[in-house]
């Protein structure tokens, strides 16, 4: 089935105002100048058309025995566990980033320096952080970006995001970007006066939301050029998990690229888990080896994860419990 951009955005903007904004048939029919059985023709129109995705929740996971099975096995100060089913990865994705933004804020306090990562988990998430009003606290990227046009990695939108939802104008970015070509051109870097100035603000932020990524060809680093496949071929044999802040780490939590690390600038491992408070929200089940590997070394303190995923983690750790 075929529309044309006109009609789809049509249907769209129906859609939102029924699913997103709560107005009803009879609401929206007034406002947008047609009848009601309209509305009900244009809603069914956008569901047919794939633009509607109703997700049901029938899984049969009790939650709160996963949150505290996560609790009992790993040293978390707090877990949201959102319950999901297979299927759409999109959807997962969407369930998963609205409950966990209402309980992230729940975690932020009126005097907090929050450090952010960046990521379209984090993205996704900092777009339903619900509006508050928090003047004095302070946003600060906690690692360089990249450059790539087609590779996003929603660095700058997610520091907008999140001082608009927060009520604060105290952001700050790190202009460099995430790998060099090699240790010494990483030294200079750091030596800049302004992006020196804004690492070590990172540095002592009081709360981080970090990001985790697997060691594979479609992680954005190398699709972006900043991996080589030596590189690939390097955290392969080195048994990576994957990293946490584009920091590299084996399936015990430790640096397994220490090469790789001089020529990254951003926060440090150790940075990370000397930090009050570090959240991460995970909606994706590939990355669960990432996740067990970051919560073996003790970096998350809040998570945030579909119960996809928390499964598998909960699963690799019986394994090794078994070993």
């Amino acid at each position: 089935m075929v529309i044309s951009s006109k009609e789809r955005k049509q249907l769209i903007d129906v859609a939102r105002l029924y699913y997103e904004d709560n107005f009803t048939q009879a609401e929206i029919a007034k406002f947008i100048g047609v009848s009601r059985p309209t509305v009900s023709r244009m809603l069914s129109d956008a569901k047919d058309y794939g633009l509607v995705k109703i997700f049901i929740d029938d899984a049969l996971a009790d939650t709160g025995e996963i949150e505290h099975s996560l609790m009992e096995n790993f040293s978390l100060q707090a877990v949201k566990v959102v319950s999901v089913t297979p299927g759409d990865e999109k959807l997962i994705l969407q369930a998963t980033v609205r409950e966990s933004a209402l309980f992230a804020a729940r975690f932020i306090s009126p005097d907090d320096c929050i450090g952010v990562a960046w990521g379209h988990t984090l993205f996704e998430l900092v777009k339903n952080f619900p509006l508050l009003s928090f003047p004095n606290v302070k946003i600060v990227q906690l690692m360089g970006n990249i450059d790539s046009a087609t590779i996003r990695s929603y660095a700058m939108e997610i520091i907008n995001n999140i001082s608009i939802r927060l009520g604060t104008e105290n952001a700050y970015t790190l202009p460099c970007p995430i790998v060099v070509d090699n240790a010494i051109i990483a030294d200079i870097l750091l030596h800049d006066t302004k992006i020196n100035q804004i690492l070590n603000l990172a540095r002592n932020c009081n709360k981080l939301f970090i990001n985790l990524a697997s060691p594979t060809k479609y992680s954005c680093l190398y699709q972006a050029g900043y991996l080589a496949e030596s590189d690939i071929a390097f955290l392969k044999e080195k048994d990576s998990a994957g990293s946490i802040g584009c920091r590299y780490i084996d399936h015990m939590g430790k640096l397994c690229h220490p090469q790789l690390n001089a020529r990254t600038i951003g926060v440090d491992l150790e940075d990370i888990i000397r930090t009050e408070m570090v959240l991460a929200c995970v909606a994706d089940s590939r990355k669960a080896e990432i996740l067990h590997a970051a919560l073996t070394g003790n970096y998350i303190d809040v998570l945030m994860v579909d119960s996809i995923t928390a499964n598998l983690v909960l699963n690799i750790q019986a394994k090794k419990a078994e070993t």
